[in-house]
């Protein structure tokens, strides 16, 4: 999908936007090759309650973002693309905290949020099951409860260990309601091309990231 696009470009841009070097990579969430496809030359781990056919190239712990298997500081970059509206509004918090404890020198987290964020969804949901399609992936969304950005800057500038928060508008919500409706031709567009080479192109793509979005990458570093 277009989204799809816009959300793995986006957070491939922000990542190599950093301004601190990082070798080792944890994926909270990861379940395919988007992040190995940009920085083949990174360590990457990838963190999920389920393997959703993670790469044999990449090593994989099956655990919760809520409590993270792994000591203070473990890597140096930490992100979470499309992962935390999936966790119950209850155990949000821990889940960033977490993702914040084990970090090094930052974090991306990009996350579909917002008041108008979920009127969409909620509107694109009902359009589906109008006409007998099965969209899991917003029914989850509806269930856990959208995440709200303000609730999402709160916690992390709680935070003592955060220096700096950048926040990043990705998608604009017009386009993602429009080609959510489109479906099937932009997954077949998304799968034809390679992704470094759709990156080349990352500010022709980046002009849909106007007005209210459905994401924003919130992008953190670390004292």
């Amino acid at each position: 999908m277009h989204d799809g696009i816009l959300r793995d470009l986006g957070r491939a841009a922000e990542m190599k936007k950093l301004r601190f070097n990082y070798e080792t990579i944890l994926d909270v969430g990861g379940n395919h090759e988007s992040c190995l496809s940009f920085f083949p030359d990174k360590k990457i781990t990838v963190l999920n309650i389920k393997n959703y056919g993670v790469s044999p190239k990449i090593k994989f712990i099956k655990a919760s973002m809520t409590k993270i298997p792994f000591k203070t500081n473990s890597f140096d970059l930490i992100i979470s693309n499309d992962t935390l509206e999936h966790v119950h509004k209850k155990d949000r918090s821990q889940g960033i905290t977490e993702m914040i404890r084990v970090a090094k020198k930052g974090l991306i987290i990009g996350v579909p949020c917002g008041k108008k964020a979920k009127k969409y969804e909620t509107f694109v949901l009902k359009l589906g099951k109008a006409f007998g399609k099965n969209m899991k992936w917003l029914s989850e969304h509806a269930e856990a409860q959208l995440p709200m950005d303000a609730d999402i800057v709160n916690v992390i500038k709680k935070n003592k260990k955060v220096a700096k928060l950048e926040v990043v508008k990705n998608d604009n919500l017009n386009v993602w309601l429009f080609t959510c409706i489109l479906g099937g031709p932009m997954r077949f567009f998304w799968n034809k091309f390679d992704r470094n080479k759709l990156f080349k192109h990352w500010k022709l793509f980046s002009i849909f990231n106007f007005g209210s979005t459905y994401r924003k990458f919130f992008v953190i570093y670390l004292k």
